[in-house]
């Protein structure tokens, strides 16, 4: 039995900037099992998109590959992720990685890799 996970964008609903560094969708959420959704199990959630990820070794910005992201995300995200604001976000990482490791917030290691 194949299980999928499935995420499909809402229509008619707008995308919106959080902030200069995150980008959000409203989606729905479900699971398929052959095919066919599974009782009980979508649910209504939001997706983020952000600049890049950290790479903790070298603190290297791995930006986000937008292929295959519908076109209206991708240009809002390429026009909000100049290469400065990616620098900052870059930094900002650093930063927040800095705290993260004293003070053990949780929820913030997605953003690293």
């Amino acid at each position: 039995m194949a299980l999928s996970d499935i995420i499909h964008r809402r229509e008619g609903e707008p995308i919106k900037v959080i902030s200069p560094y995150c980008v959000q969708i409203l989606c729905d959420r479900w699971i398929e099992r052959n095919g066919v959704e599974v009782n009980g199990t979508r649910s209504v959630g939001s997706l983020n998109y952000w600049p890049g990820k950290l790479r903790r070794s070298d603190n290297v910005l791995i930006e986000t590959d937008l292929t295959g992201v519908d076109d209206d995300i991708k240009n809002v995200c390429e026009g909000l992720w100049t290469s400065t604001l990616k620098e900052n976000w870059r930094q900002h990482l650093i930063d927040d990685q800095s705290i993260n490791e004293t003070t053990k917030v949780s929820g913030l290691d997605e953003l690293y890799i």
